[in-house]
């Protein structure tokens, strides 16, 4: 859609708050939905392309940004098993939020990271073919 070429954009995007700005777009797309724009819906590429957005960052040494992605990762789970097959996470996803994790600097990236692994690892084996590491 227009509206991940934009967040595309500025994840691609070098300036200082090119994250939050790819994040205000998600959420305006998030609202728009809300208010009934069924052509507006936030899918599995918006969040990637936020994920690629937050690992461009200035974040280098911020965990919060490690978090983040998980906390990410686990809404889309959440709503694909709601029935939001737009938000089901594949392999993809995931090596972009590991991506993002490794690249916040946080102490404990590496204990995250294969926390998402092994996660992805379990999913597989309980049917989820998408989600092969």
């Amino acid at each position: 859609t227009i509206w991940n070429t934009v967040i595309e954009a500025h994840a691609k995007s070098k300036v200082k708050d090119a994250a939050e700005n790819a994040s205000r777009i998600l959420h305006e797309m998030t609202e728009y939905h809300k208010k009934g724009n069924d052509h507006i819906r936030p899918d599995k590429v918006s969040i990637s392309l936020m994920l690629i957005a937050m690992a461009r960052g200035p974040k280098f040494g911020n965990k919060d940004v490690a978090k983040q992605a998980v906390t990410i990762l686990d809404r889309m789970e959440a709503m694909y098993m709601e029935g939001n097959e737009l938000m089901k996470p594949d392999a993809l996803t995931y090596t972009q939020a590991i991506n993002c994790i490794a690249k916040s600097g946080a102490p404990d990236s590496g204990i995250i990271a294969i926390d998402l692994l092994l996660r992805m690892k379990d999913l597989h084996k309980r049917g989820r073919e998408d989600l092969k590491p």
